[in-house]
């Protein structure tokens, strides 16, 4: 599939089909020369697009866990994104802060195919604890109780502690990211424009929000190496700004050395200038 297509509907009641490039570009390089069994490595660059799409709606994906997934068990991360959220309502709600299975249904998630249902909750217990070495940010909780109906203990009881719910906080992460992008723009249009006055750069600011053709210039300035030193900066002091405290990794003074020069730990889910984007499909970060 090479475009996704989704429908809105004008004030005046007209209805548009836009069409987004999911891809901006493909490589395939051989190396005959490794041991490894595999010989060709794919790299897939996604469009300016969907990394916007990505990176400017909020949505419960850590990167960094979902990497450290191995690819049989990252469409089951993608599980653990709605369970945050859902039991994040029901706090909210007052209501029992749990989200509940059956084996068979994990067993099917998993794409486990064990005919005794003994022997299959073992092996829905094993991967689950093995799941949750791999996590960093999103670790769960999970035990075996008795649900409806039931005449063994064959429903799973999912939560999360509460320095997981904590760190998906959904409210300042969105802030953070929105945060990011206006800035990113302000200095975009500070070097497009560099003698002008506040008055005019806001106005080009609008103007660039306001037009496809524009924003697209500066979707891909933001996702290239340009003035990158500049972007980590940026992207730091918004962190420090909403949460109080430095990204993992980063120190005080290693962002006021800073200075264009040094190259410092960035945060590779927002500007990836080394691989341009590129996504290693042995271990694709979308």
């Amino acid at each position: 599939m090479e475009n996704l297509c989704y429908p809105t509907i004008g004030e005046d009641g007209r209805t548009s089909y836009n069409f987004v490039q999911i891809l901006k570009r493909f490589d395939i390089m051989t190396d005959f020369k490794t041991k490894k069994s595999t010989k060709r490595l794919y790299s897939a660059v996604v469009s300016p697009e969907i990394k916007n799409f990505m990176f400017s709606l909020y949505n419960l994906l850590e990167l960094q866990d979902y990497r450290s997934m191995p690819s049989r068990y990252r469409y089951f991360y993608l599980e653990l994104s709605k369970m945050v959220y859902l039991i994040k309502y029901k706090t909210a709600k007052n209501e029992a802060p749990f989200y509940v299975l059956t084996v068979d249904q994990l067993a099917k998630k998993l794409g486990i195919e064990i005919a005794e249902p003994k022997d299959r909750k073992k092996k829905v217990a094993s991967i689950l604890k093995k799941m949750n070495t791999y996590l960093k940010y999103t670790n769960f909780n999970f035990s075996f109780v008795k649900g409806d109906h039931e005449r063994w203990v064959y429903t799973v009881l999912f939560s999360f502690p509460r320095h997981t719910l904590h760190y998906f906080d959904e409210g300042q992460y969105a802030v953070v990211v929105k945060k990011f992008y206006k800035n990113l723009l302000g200095l975009y249009v500070e070097i497009a424009y560099p003698d002008t006055d506040m008055a005019v750069r806001r106005k080009k600011i609008k103007e660039v929000e306001e037009d496809a053709g524009l924003y697209k210039e500066f979707l891909l300035w933001a996702n290239s190496p340009e003035s990158v030193e500049k972007k980590k900066q940026i992207y730091i002091s918004d962190f420090v700004a909403v949460f109080g405290r430095f990204p993992e990794g980063w120190a005080q003074e290693e962002l006021e050395s800073a200075n264009g020069t040094e190259v410092a730990p960035a945060p590779e889910e927002f500007i990836s200038p080394e691989t341009d984007g590129a996504v290693n499909m042995d271990n694709p970060a979308v």
